[in-house]
């Protein structure tokens, strides 16, 4: 009865290691250059753990909010008209172990 147990605990113990391990790969820490259209002054913050397996502009739209989020506690945040100008991977060794590159607008400064 114990070996069972056991048993069970191992694949459950290990379904949950799986499961979290999917869970964090299409999830990436980026660097986003964004907009504040009220005084066209163009920044960049960090945005941890974004989902990266959906759509460009559902993407786009869950970046604008997550820098309007995490611009709050600045001493002089931007208006709550931002557009993102662009991103990329936070971590340098992220474009060469998923391949993944960068996107940014025609107007970015940055770029």
């Amino acid at each position: 009865m114990l070996a069972v147990c056991l048993g069970l605990w191992y694949n459950v113990v290990m379904e949950s290691r799986i499961k979290e391990e999917s869970y964090m790969s299409d999830r990436m820490n980026l660097v986003v250059d964004y907009e504040d259209q009220a005084d066209w002054l163009q920044d960049s913050v960090v945005i941890e753990n974004v989902i990266m397996g959906q759509s460009h502009d559902q993407l786009i739209v869950e970046l604008e909010q997550s820098v309007y989020d995490a611009t709050r506690s600045m001493f002089n945040p931007p208006s709550s008209h931002i557009k993102i100008m662009g991103f990329g991977p936070a971590d340098s060794d992220v474009i060469v172990k998923r391949g993944v590159n960068f996107w940014h607008s025609d107007e970015n400064i940055f770029s």
